[in-house]
C-alpha cells in the first residue's frame, strides 16, 4: 500500500510567518483607544452677597411735655426756696419775696447782699436764711427777722462767723445742715449737735440727698461720713455749675457747654442738656427731674429727657414740694406749674 508523500515542512512555516508578520503589522499601526480622563467638578458659584439690613433710622425727639405755668410773681428772680405750705421764698437782685399765710410781701436785702449770687433757705424754725456774696472777698450770712428784716446771724455759724468769704451751704428743715469755707472749715449742723470739718480748697457746692450730705471739690464727687469722702472716679465736666442729689445717686450741671452728669454709684454718666445753659437741676425722685435752663424746661422720666413745650423762658432756679408741684424762676418772673397737667 502506498501512503501520500508529505508537504515540505518549509512552505507551512513561511505561512506561518506571514500570518505573524500581519498581525504584527495591524497591532502596530492601529491606535491605542483614547481613555478620557474622569470628569471634574465645576467650581460651585459664589455665595450671593447677604443683603443689605438699612440702617436703622434715627428716633425721633420726644414730644415736649404739656403742662400749664402759673404765675405768683413778675419779677426777675435769681433763687428760691420752697418748704411746707405756704412757705416759699424767691431771691431778686436787691430783694426776697416770701410767701406766707397772707400771700406775699417783699423784704429788701441790705445794701451789700444786694447784686451778689444768693442762695436761698428756710431754716429749721421756718425763717428765711441768705448765704452768698458780691464776690470772691466778701459774704454774707443773713437771717430774717419779723420785727427787723434780715440781719446778720453770726451765733447760727461758730467760729465760721469770723470767716470773711462767701461761705458754700445747704440749710433747711432736713437732717443736716452744712455750712462751708472753701480752704477752711465746714460746719455740720445735727440735731443731736454740731461738729467742724475740714473743707477742700476747691469745695464749689454741697447739697443734701435723703439725708445725705454730698459735695463737689474740683472734679470729685464728695459724700459726708466721718469726714469728706471720694466718691467715683473724677468727673468729666470743666466747671460744675449746680450739684443735686437723692439717695446714691447724684447729678452735676454744666452750663457753658451744655451737659448734665449722672453718677449711678459706681460711674459718671453724661449727656447733652435738653435745653441750652442749663442752670439748675430739682426733682422729687431720680425718675422725676426737671432741668431749668435759659433755654426752658426738661423733664427726665428715668428713660429720656423731654422738653416742655411753651415755657417762659430764660430760667434760673427749680424747686418744688413733691411730685406734683415744681416751681420754677427766671427773667420772666416765678412760676408754679403743675407736672400732671
Amino acid at each position: 500500500m502506498l501512503w501520500p508523500r508529505p508537504r515540505p515542512l518549509r512552505t507551512s512555516l513561511s505561512s506561518l510567518g506571514h500570518a505573524l508578520l500581519a498581525v504584527a503589522h495591524f497591532a502596530c499601526t492601529t491606535p491605542a483607544p483614547v481613555v478620557a480622563p474622569p470628569p471634574v467638578a465645576a467650581p460651585a458659584p459664589p455665595a450671593p452677597p447677604p443683603p443689605l439690613v438699612p440702617a436703622p433710622a434715627e428716633l425721633p425727639d420726644p414730644a415736649p411735655l404739656a403742662v400749664i405755668f402759673h404765675r405768683e410773681l413778675e419779677v426777675a428772680v435769681t433763687a428760691l426756696a420752697v418748704e411746707r405750705p405756704p412757705f416759699a421764698a424767691a431771691v431778686t437782685r436787691d430783694a426776697v419775696w416770701m410767701h406766707e399765710a397772707r400771700g406775699w410781701h417783699e423784704e429788701k436785702l441790705p445794701r451789700a447782699a444786694q447784686g451778689g449770687l444768693m442762695a436761698v433757705f428756710y431754716g429749721r424754725d421756718e425763717r428765711v436764711r441768705v448765704v452768698g456774696g458780691r464776690d470772691r472777698e466778701s459774704g454774707s450770712y443773713l437771717r430774717w427777722e419779723p420785727e427787723g428784716g434780715f440781719r446778720a446771724a453770726p451765733h447760727e455759724l461758730g467760729k465760721l462767723a469770723a470767716l470773711p468769704r462767701p461761705l458754700v451751704s445747704v440749710l433747711g428743715t432736713a437732717d443736716p445742715e452744712i455750712v462751708c469755707q472753701p480752704g477752711d472749715t465746714c460746719l455740720v449742723k445735727r440735731r443731736t449737735g454740731w461738729r467742724f470739718l475740714d473743707a477742700p480748697a476747691d469745695l464749689r457746692w454741697v447739697t443734701l440727698g435723703e439725708g445725705v450730705g454730698w459735695a463737689i471739690a474740683g472734679k470729685q464727687l464728695l459724700r459726708l461720713g466721718d469726714r469728706w469722702e471720694s466718691v467715683g472716679p473724677p468727673g468729666e465736666w470743666r466747671v460744675a455749675d449746680a450739684l443735686f442729689a437723692t439717695g446714691d445717686r447724684a447729678w452735676v450741671v454744666e452750663t457753658t457747654a451744655q451737659r448734665v452728669h449722672t453718677f449711678d454709684g459706681v460711674r459718671w454718666q453724661t449727656v447733652a442738656s435738653p435745653v441750652e445753659r442749663p442752670r439748675a437741676l430739682w426733682g422729687p425722685r431720680g425718675d422725676a427731674l426737671w432741668l431749668a435752663g435759659e433755654g426752658g424746661l426738661g423733664f427726665f422720666d428715668g428713660q429720656v429727657w423731654r422738653r416742655v413745650a411753651d415755657a417762659p423762658a430764660p430760667f434760673s432756679a427749680v424747686a418744688g414740694r413733691g411730685e406734683g408741684e415744681v416751681w420754677v424762676g427766671g427773667d420772666r418772673g416765678l412760676f408754679r406749674i403743675d407736672p400732671r397737667r
